[in-house]
């Protein structure tokens, strides 16, 4: 294998921890604390809050995919062109990308702490994903 095929080991694990991090966080608020902030929105805004919280969640979890594909081609599993050629680019993924600056206020200040982490990983990701397809071949 190629050193370009490889990512650094200490950066995937880093964001690694930091992803299970945020998605083991947003799994205990959504359980609880969301769940009782939801009940004083009316109804459109629970499903408002509901959209974004499917949207923090489909962050999350592309992240993961994108770090396990990563792990994936440093341990030799598959080459960068092999990935480039199976997924699509996370730039691509409007429902990720989408985001509504004029709900920063409406949400309870922690759901709206979580999305703001999710975007910010994502968008660091998926910009890591365009360098990578720009140089995988």
């Amino acid at each position: 294998m190629r050193d370009r095929d490889r990512a650094p080991i200490a950066f995937l694990e880093k964001t690694f921890e930091e992803t299970l991090a945020l998605a083991v966080e947003t799994e205990g608020y959504m359980r609880s604390a969301l769940k009782r902030e939801a009940r004083r929105l009316a109804p459109g805004g629970r499903l408002r809050l509901n959209l974004e919280g499917m949207r923090l969640v489909s962050r999350i979890a592309h992240v993961v995919a994108w770090l396990l594909d990563q792990r994936a081609v440093r341990d030799g599993e598959l080459t960068r062109a092999e990935l480039c050629g199976r997924s699509a680019p996370m730039s691509d993924n409007a429902v990720c990308l989408a985001h509504d600056s004029t709900l920063a206020g409406y949400f309870p200040p922690r759901f709206a702490i979580l999305l703001e982490r999710s975007q910010k990983l994502y968008l660091r990701v998926a910009r890591l994903d365009d360098l990578m397809r720009r140089t995988a071949g």
